[in-house]
């Protein structure tokens, strides 16, 4: 079995795996966020192990069911699985669309613990199934430590990060990608330090610190829809000529046999993050000082990008909206802005962080996460505007690089 540490929020996870390209992708697909290490340098608190073993998870999904419980927070909503008689200590779920049952056993109260990917076959989306107990892990220790975790996009110039908060199909990935094009017309590649790198597609962690708050990356399936593939025919180009897919590393892809790009069946374009980079010759960051934060949202009449300012109440009701994991209740009630309480923190007046994963919690399983009312407030201090997308908002790079001159100013100003 071999193996890979990484950090993040100062959580350490191990994962082990007999298939070295799976944890080859795995590397690929949590950088930058997510540092590697030598396994041997520290003890992982976490260790996420991947067995294909198709008669023990057939007789895992045969036990009797009991109910089920909230597993990953994903884009489109907190994801339920449900849970099947362990036959011993621990947890048993089973995730019928990755073809896997995850079997957990906790250490105890903060300290760790260890689970067992239990694959049924060994198809490509098995890496999926590796990979999102980890980013689970990672994501709860950050709530645990009070970050706010965003339903973002953000892209970083000079350590400076922009970001691009909204509800799906609000024009987040779309406008991240004409960002990061301005990269790629004014420099030579990724790395030359002439455009923006990618933070993140679609969440960002924001942690509150004495100089500022401070925008991470959240590792995430890069979910492109066919609108913004219209958009920017270049960046299908690229796709199609290395023939990425989610499910294989850059090597892979880069092979004489290996199969053509395709889109879903839904139409939609699923990539990782460092084959997204290299569609968009653009480099990553792992963090950066967040310093401008945008709101998208698609008109759908003529026009280009229009910007208005937003005053910091009405930021603090968008950025509790855009809170991954907030519940309806904790939307609704919007920021603590009355006339008797002045400005509050964007979360409501719930003291909840939201909803929390039931199987995936790195620190002291069970507690409440800490509302991450120092992040919100930090990150309400950020010149915040409304930003309107007509129909030609991505005809030319002015805009783009207008936004970003926008960025370098507010920052420095």
């Amino acid at each position: 079995m071999l193996a890979r540490t990484f950090h993040y929020a100062a959580l350490s996870l191990s994962a082990e795996a007999a298939d070295a390209a799976a944890l080859d992708w795995l590397g690929e697909f949590l950088a930058p966020a997510y540092t590697a290490a030598a396994a041997h340098d520290v003890a992982a608190a976490w260790t996420v192990r991947l067995a294909v073993d198709p008669p023990d998870y057939a007789r895992c999904t045969a036990r009797r069911r009991g109910g089920e419980a909230v597993a990953f927070l994903l884009d489109s909503g907190p994801a339920r699985l449900p849970l099947h008689d362990a036959d011993g200590p621990g947890l048993l779920a089973h995730d019928a669309e990755l073809g896997v049952c995850y079997r957990l056993e906790a250490a105890g109260a903060g300290a760790g613990g260890q689970v067992l990917v239990l694959a049924g076959s060994d198809r490509a989306r098995v890496r999926s199934a590796l990979m999102r107990p980890l980013r689970e892990l990672g994501m709860d220790a950050a709530r645990q430590r009070g970050g706010l975790l965003l339903h973002a996009a953000a892209c970083a110039l000079h350590g400076r990060a922009v970001l691009i908060a909204g509800p799906k199909q609000a024009g987040k990935t779309s406008l991240l990608t004409y960002l990061l094009s301005v990269g790629r017309q004014a420099g030579e590649g990724p790395g030359d330090g002439a455009g923006a790198a990618l933070l993140g597609n679609d969440r960002v962690l924001i942690e509150a610190t004495g100089a500022g708050p401070r925008a991470y990356g959240v590792p995430t399936v890069v979910s492109i829809r066919r609108g913004t593939l219209a958009l920017f025919p270049a960046l299908w180009q690229q796709v199609q000529q290395a023939r990425f897919r989610l499910h294989a590393t850059l090597a892979e892809c880069a092979d004489a046999t290996a199969p053509p790009a395709r889109l879903w069946p839904d139409g939609r374009l699923g990539l990782t993050a460092a084959q997204y980079c290299a569609a968009c010759s653009c480099g990553a960051a792992a963090f950066a000082s967040a310093a401008l934060l945008l709101f998208p949202r698609r008109t759908g009449a003529p026009g280009g990008l229009r910007l208005q300012r937003l005053g910091r109440a009405e930021s603090l009701r968008r950025i509790g909206a855009c809170r991954l994991g907030a519940t309806t209740a904790e939307v609704a009630a919007g920021p603590a802005d009355r006339p008797d309480k002045g400005v509050g923190d964007g979360l409501g007046d719930r003291p909840e962080a939201g909803i929390r994963s039931a199987l995936f919690q790195a620190l002291e399983p069970g507690a409440p996460a800490p509302a991450p009312a120092a992040a919100a407030r930090a990150l309400s201090s950020l010149p915040a505007y409304d930003c309107a997308l007509g129909n030609d908002a991505f005809a030319d790079a002015g805009a783009a690089e207008s936004l970003l001159r926008l960025l370098e100013g507010e920052a420095n100003g």
